[in-house]
């Protein structure tokens, strides 16, 4: 059956489901090109005898910050910025369309940055990921700007996970986002957000998944 002979609320299922699924594993690609990233970089150099691995560890984010920064300037300026912002900004300002483009530069450039050193968190540019694969779903399947618009916060949702828990996901779309909790997609972002928690906990497993919120916030995850 093709997805134009499906009836409202069935397409609604089907979106939520396949937003879910791309938030989980894009999360849980970004988190380990992150650990690859710091692993060869920032491990390697840390093991360097000598005062070779206190200059490398010193310079290592400065250099890392210098070439995101001439990326950003020349390649790839949408991706600039935490990410939260940036999707609030498509979400009200241009019907919920974030190029895929984006996506792509936000993930690499994210990597660099993180991987480098960088005193950043993976929250932002998580939710700005998601925000924008949701956003690309809904144009492939032809959608209307402004069911387009709708998709955004249930991809922030899945994206939002990156805190560790669902609820922590519907929370944050429907604070940051939506403002309003009686928005028709409510129930889309409640699925997205544990779709995605799902997949990330089983390929991450538990542990993992705790270790990298411990490391972000400093406290254990609920």
């Amino acid at each position: 059956m093709e997805f134009v002979a499906l009836n409202q609320r069935r397409r609604f299922h089907v979106l939520a489901l396949v937003i879910g699924a791309l938030s989980g594993l894009s999360a849980v690609a970004f988190y380990q090109s992150i650990h690859w990233a710091e692993e060869n970089w920032i491990h390697r150099i840390k093991d360097l005898p000598g005062w070779l691995g206190i200059v490398g560890l010193i310079t290592l984010p400065a250099l890392g910050g210098v070439l995101v920064g001439f990326l950003l300037k020349h390649w790839a300026p949408e991706a600039a910025g935490s990410g939260i912002p940036q999707t609030k900004a498509a979400y009200y300002l241009k019907f919920g369309r974030i190029r895929f483009r984006m996506a792509i530069s936000k993930f690499i450039l994210g990597t660099i940055s993180i991987g480098t050193g960088a005193s950043l968190g993976l929250e932002g540019p998580t939710v700005q990921l998601s925000a924008a694969l949701a956003s690309y779903v809904g144009r492939w399947f032809g959608l209307a700007p402004r069911q387009v618009m709708a998709l955004i916060p249930m991809g922030c949702s899945g994206g939002a996970h990156a805190f560790n828990t669902p609820l922590a996901g519907i929370v944050f779309a429907i604070e940051e986002i939506m403002g309003d909790l009686k928005h028709r997609t409510f129930a889309g972002i409640v699925m997205v957000a544990v779709i995605a928690t799902v997949i990330e906990q089983s390929i991450l497993g538990m542990k993992i998944c705790q270790r990298l919120c411990l490391k972000n916030w400093g406290m254990r995850c609920l």
